[in-house]
């Protein structure tokens, strides 16, 4: 069940970081970047269950690491044209992307 809160005219997703793997599968770009770990940890805090996959060019920078330790599957990859197979890879069973 997907539940969706308004607040503000802005819709937001109630989920949480599980690894159910019967539970929908979350992509999130950018995960270690500003943008991405504020909804990685959006996700984090709320009632529903999601498994989240985030998409990373370094998976050791400290940000990164961070997002690892909430329970997210980190894929290193440079979503570009040139790396075409290895994106399509990444993306590979997602339910829902961001």
């Amino acid at each position: 069940m997907l539940r969706v809160q308004l607040t503000n005219n802005s819709q937001r997703l109630d989920m949480t970081i599980s690894q159910d793997s019967t539970s929908p599968l979350v992509v999130v770009v950018g995960a270690a970047g500003k943008q991405g770990s504020s909804v990685i940890s959006a996700l984090a805090a709320s009632s529903t269950s999601y498994r989240v996959r985030g998409f990373t060019r370094d998976p050791t920078k400290p940000a990164a690491k961070a997002v690892a330790a909430e329970g997210v599957e980190l894929i290193a990859v440079d979503v570009s044209v040139e790396n075409t197979d290895a994106v399509k890879g990444a993306f590979r069973g997602v339910d829902i992307a961001l």
